[in-house]
């Protein structure tokens, strides 16, 4: 049973640097003057550690082919510097656990045959974490074990390369999008719902059903946050919900009838997710506390935030530069 809680939001007047908030149609300067990094190559898969970022870049080759690259700048700013080149393997769901970069990526498209491999966040050698993965999964790194998403499994593992995996659940569907783990327990997001499992193996159990073709998800320590893109076929309106992970009773924070959201990341302390209006993205920032909904950012393009203690960044530039702005 579906339980729909609606909370009330004091939206404020000023922006998240403490201007006044522009109108929601205003027309904004196509140069973005938060941007730090830029990248002809493209930026996809951003994350970051506080102290440096990392992304993929694909560089066209001829005949209709790409070379992907991993790539990294401080997180204050400056110029690329290539981490490793996979050739024509395709790097996606990049997480870092300490001083250890992990991603998933696929091996074989004729075959779907994908892999989890690691490497230093410095550089140096690639390891093979593990292999024979349906697609490139989505990827969670837990005090001990990696999961990993194959085909419609998921997947742990000890982070120890060449350790055997071990089933942890099945979600019946093969389109599974987000993986969190919030405590003992993995979150999945796939186009239409939020399921729960426990990190120690378990069945999945449904929180929502219905999310309006579900785009983003992130977690804090109590809470789940969820943005679902405008339906364009059925005309319901773009959401953003707040999730209770033990019970699965949704509070929609923000209603968008004419708009869409994106990319949603959240902390204790606050929640980011991005708003597409007429000519330009606006960032919107949930101070958590006290409920209060303000304009963080309004900007030319804006997708795949990325939080830190300090900063929020995010793509920018039609997705060949990295912005960020102080919280």
């Amino acid at each position: 049973m579906r339980f729909l809680v609606v909370i009330v939001v004091v939206i404020s007047q000023a922006c998240g640097n403490g201007k006044a908030m522009p109108p929601a149609d205003a027309a904004i300067s196509i140069v973005d003057p938060n941007i730090i990094i830029t990248d002809s190559d493209g930026v996809s898969n951003l994350v970051g550690d506080g102290t440096n970022l990392y992304w993929v870049s694909s560089v066209p080759l001829s005949g209709n082919q790409l070379e992907h690259q991993i790539k990294t700048a401080p997180a204050s700013g400056g110029a690329p510097r290539l981490l490793i080149s996979r050739g024509q393997h395709d790097p996606t769901a990049l997480v870092i656990d300490g001083d250890t970069l992990y991603w998933a990526e696929l091996i074989d498209p004729a075959s779907n045959d994908g892999a989890v491999m690691s490497m230093p966040t410095a550089g140096g050698a690639v390891t093979l974490v593990a292999s024979g993965l349906v697609g490139p999964g989505q990827l969670a790194i837990g005090p001990s074990n990696i999961y990993f998403v194959t085909g419609s499994e998921v997947r742990s593992m000890p982070k120890s390369a060449g350790a055997a995996s071990t089933h942890v659940t099945d979600t019946g569907v093969d389109n599974v999008s987000h993986l969190v783990l919030q405590g003992t327990t993995l979150i999945l997001l796939d186009y239409a719902h939020v399921m729960s499992a426990p990190a120690a193996g378990g069945p999945p159990r449904v929180l929502q059903m219905a999310i309006n073709n579900s785009s983003g998800l992130a977690a804090n320590t109590t809470s789940l946050f969820v943005n679902a893109d405008n339906g364009q076929l059925d005309k319901r309106p773009a959401l953003v919900e707040k999730i209770d992970p033990v019970s699965g009773v949704d509070s929609v924070i923000q209603s968008y009838a004419d708009r869409g959201t994106s990319s949603i990341v959240a902390d204790d302390t606050d929640a980011f997710w991005i708003v597409e209006v007429p000519h330009a993205f606006t960032i919107t920032r949930l101070a958590l506390a006290s409920a209060t909904m303000s304009t963080f950012q309004q900007v030319p393009a804006a997708s795949q935030l990325v939080l830190n203690p300090s900063h929020v960044y995010w793509v920018a530039s039609d997705g060949t530069a990295i912005a960020r702005a102080p919280r």
